[in-house]
């Protein structure tokens, strides 16, 4: 298994990727409007043509534009636990 760190933050609070990166591990993420999700995928699901990160990116990005965000105004990135 393979575990993915889905992060997201607003434009409002947060400056730049640096910065929601920093904020996850620093363990300051909370005091900012962002969201943490984790995905876990089998390490052999992807293909040469569509990787396992391409995937955990898409199931992050369902995640969390399902939910309580929208693409405008946001920053997010994808991290390998």
């Amino acid at each position: 298994m393979r575990t993915f760190i889905f992060l997201i933050g607003s434009t409002d609070e947060i400056e730049s990727l640096e910065q929601l990166k920093n904020a996850y591990f620093n363990g300051t993420l909370g005091n900012y409007n962002a969201s943490v999700y984790t995905i876990q995928l089998r390490a052999d699901c992807g293909t040469d043509i569509f990787p396992v990160t391409d995937i955990a990116t898409l199931i992050g990005r369902g995640m969390a534009f399902g939910g309580d965000w929208c693409m405008d105004g946001t920053l997010s990135c994808l991290l390998e636990a």
